[in-house]
C-alpha cells in the first residue's frame, strides 16, 4: 500500500522521529523548549513527509478559534451605497491588522431583524473575539451583549472616518487587550475614545 508510510498525525511523525508527540507538537509550534537541532530535525521531518498539524484539533486544545467576527449591521439598507467604499476599505485594513496577530477575519454582514442578531454570532462559538462596524441604532444592542460576551468592540461608521489605518489598528488593540483581559467596559463607547485618541 502506498500509504503505509505516509504520516498522518503528530504521532507518527513522533514515531518517525523517535520523540514523544508533545516534542513534536512543540517543536512545530518553533518552541524554544526543545533543542535547536531537535526542532530543525522535526521540522525536516516534517517538510519530506508533507506534514502539516491539524489546525482545528489544536484550537480544541487550546479553546481558541483564530479568527475574529466582523459584523456589518446594515439595517434595513439591503443595496450598495456611497459609503460602501469605506466598508471596504475599512475591512482590508481589519485584515491587515487581523493577519499581524496571527488571525482569520470572518466576515458576516447581517440585517438586524431582531433583537437576537449579535446573540447569533457571538453565541456560536465560531470565533474568539467580535468587532462590530455599526450606526448608532445598533450601539444599545451591542452594548447589551458585550456585558455577558467575550471580546467585544464596535466602530461607529457614521462619525469615525478619518485615518482608518490607524482606526482599525487601534481597534484590533482594544480587541485583543479584552481577549487577554487586561481590560473591560463598554464596547460601543470605549473604542470610539481610544480611536479618537489615536489619530
Amino acid at each position: 500500500m502506498a500509504d503505509q508510510g505516509r504520516v498522518r498525525n503528530i504521532t507518527d511523525l513522533a514515531k518517525l522521529a523517535g520523540v514523544s508527540p508533545g516534542t513534536v507538537s512543540r517543536a512545530l509550534a518553533d518552541s524554544q523548549l526543545i533543542a535547536k537541532k531537535t526542532r530543525e530535525r522535526i521540522q525536516q521531518l516534517a517538510r519530506e513527509h508533507d506534514f502539516r498539524p491539524n489546525v482545528m484539533a489544536r484550537n480544541l486544545r487550546i479553546r481558541r478559534t483564530g479568527a475574529i467576527a466582523v459584523m456589518m449591521p446594515l439595517g434595513h439598507q439591503t443595496g450598495p451605497e456611497a459609503s460602501d467604499t469605506v466598508y471596504m476599505d475599512m475591512l482590508g485594513h481589519l485584515a491587515d491588522a487581523l493577519t499581524d496577530r496571527g488571525h482569520d477575519l470572518l466576515l458576516s454582514r447581517v440585517i438586524p431583524d431582531d433583537s437576537n442578531w449579535l446573540n447569533r454570532v457571538v453565541d456560536s462559538g465560531r470565533v474568539d473575539g467580535v468587532i462590530a462596524i455599526a450606526g448608532p441604532d445598533q450601539l444599545a444592542a451591542i452594548d447589551n451583549v458585550a456585558s455577558r460576551h467575550q471580546p467585544l468592540v464596535a466602530w461607529n461608521a457614521l462619525t469615525l472616518r478619518h485615518d482608518l489605518p490607524a482606526v482599525a489598528t487601534a481597534l484590533v488593540d482594544l480587541l485583543f487587550r479584552r481577549i487577554a483581559g487586561e481590560e473591560t467596559g463598554s464596547a460601543a463607547s470605549e473604542p470610539e475614545i481610544a480611536v479618537l485618541q489615536s489619530s
